[in-house]
């Protein structure tokens, strides 16, 4: 998370100096200490510049799947509710390239984000936008425990 404070800092001579720093925390990736939201999983497709929902239209007519729905019962590991963040260091999947399981799989998970957040109850929704997002997915859950 990216936080800018305005901040008063007393120097010895005390005189009061005034300024805007950006202060960086966060909280997601941690898994030890006494705040634990670690990382469940990273993913990303990268269609080049082919359609993500035609691409992934085709993909399912091939591999002889009527609905992104069932999927879940393939491919959906975890059930846990999840927050998702905007992966900072993003390493997509060449759909082209990739292996359809691969592919399946994440387009899966991505159909089950917002922007924010992985919920394994809502419906699975392929739009450009979630299926071309890279996301880092952290299990809060573990940060009340």
């Amino acid at each position: 998370m990216n936080f800018k404070r305005d901040i008063c800092l007393t120097r010895e001579d005390h005189k009061a100096v005034r300024g805007r720093k950006k202060i960086y925390s966060s909280v997601l990736g941690n898994s030890t200490g006494p705040v634990r939201c670690p990382l469940v999983i990273s993913v990303g497709l990268d269609f080049g510049k082919n359609d993500p929902t035609l691409w992934m239209e085709r993909i399912l007519k091939e591999e002889g799947v009527n609905s992104p729905e069932e999927l879940r019962s393939k491919y959906l590991s975890f059930s846990t509710l999840c927050v998702c963040h905007v992966s900072l260091h993003p390493v997509p999947l060449q759909v082209e390239s990739a292996q359809r399981s691969q592919v399946l799989k994440q387009a899966l998970i991505l159909g089950l984000c917002t922007a924010t957040f992985y919920d394994p109850s809502r419906p699975i929704l392929w739009t450009k936008a979630s299926l071309t997002r890279c996301l880092d997915l952290f299990n809060v859950m573990e940060f009340y425990r």
